[in-house]
């Protein structure tokens, strides 16, 4: 399904989505040409949407110049990001 990234941080990634998760579902987050997996943590209703806390687990990283922002920033708040 598609949402948005609302924060990206030490502790993992914070999406929004149409769609209720529960918190331990599994999930992979295709973002650019990179892919993200980690489980859900919270998942916190609000108006018309859900906004999921996710901790990241394993990050495949593509080669475009956004990837490697993201790769800039996993570097320097998780040791699980991989190129």
């Amino acid at each position: 399904m598609r949402g948005r990234v609302d924060n990206v941080s030490k502790a993992g990634v914070c999406i929004v989505l149409p769609r209720q998760l529960a918190p331990g579902d599994l999930v992979e987050l295709d973002m650019a040409d990179s892919l993200l997996f980690g489980h859900v943590i919270f998942c916190n209703q609000q108006p018309d949407e859900y906004r999921i806390g996710i901790e990241i687990e394993r990050v495949l990283l593509g080669e475009t110049d956004l990837s490697q922002l993201l790769n800039d920033l996993l570097a320097t708040e998780s040791p699980a990001s991989a190129p």
